[in-house]
């Protein structure tokens, strides 16, 4: 795991780069029984409250973190890992904007509704395998991708 001093305490939009090790169904709170696909997914997010990005982040990455957003349900399985996150530090509400740019890479949209109940899109939970990171930008400003976790590259 790296350090999270890394990441600002600022605002900003990021994303979350998860591996799940093997198919599975699983409940997502309001959504229902899911299944999923084994392999790297993208969750899009905004972290504008105290703490900024460092402190979102870091929520999501705890183990003791209470079921609240439909990522947690995801994040609390034991075949769920977080692998990398890419963040870019803005005051903008530009998550939808990332997850559009995801798109354009080649990100492919998963479960509809998944993290966007709060907004018009279809998604915020994306198929990453591929996709790369560094290129997205928005507004000139470039993800900056930080490393967590490099053992599910050799069970691709």
């Amino acid at each position: 795991m790296t350090d999270r001093k890394l990441i600002p305490k600022k605002p900003g939009i990021y994303v979350l780069v998860l591996f799940l090790e093997k198919d599975k169904n699983l409940k997502i709170g309001s959504l229902g029984r899911i299944p999923f696909e084994r392999g790297l997914y993208g969750y899009v997010g905004s972290a504008r409250g105290p703490g900024g990005l460092r402190g979102r982040v870091s929520r999501h990455l705890s183990v003791e973190t209470k079921v609240f957003w439909h990522i947690d349900y995801l994040l609390q399985d034991e075949d769920v890992e977080v692998t990398k996150v890419g963040f870019i530090v803005t005051k903008k509400d530009l998550e939808c904007t990332l997850g559009e740019k995801l798109v354009k890479q080649g990100a492919q949209p998963t479960v509809q509704g998944f993290g966007s109940s709060d907004c018009t899109c279809e998604t915020h939970l994306f198929r990453v395998k591929g996709v790369p990171l560094q290129s997205v930008q928005i507004h000139g400003k470039s993800l900056r991708v930080i490393e967590l976790d490099k053992e599910h590259e050799k069970r691709i």
